[in-house]
């Protein structure tokens, strides 16, 4: 398990890191089956504007 936790986003590489709670607020969270908790891989802007990997639509 990583000592730091951190997300990036594939669309406009922004980036979330050491804090959950800085992590939930620009990426939120997923819970998965088994009770596993992950960052979402979008970021919550991309995610509004529908944005695929490598567009600049989200900047």
């Amino acid at each position: 398990m990583p000592s730091t936790l951190s997300a990036t986003c594939p669309c406009c590489n922004k980036q979330a890191s050491g804090d959950l709670k800085e992590i939930e607020k620009v990426f939120g969270l997923r819970n998965m089956q088994g009770g596993k908790t992950i960052a979402q891989s979008y970021c919550r802007n991309c995610r509004s504007k529908h944005c695929g990997t490598g567009e600049k639509k989200c900047t």
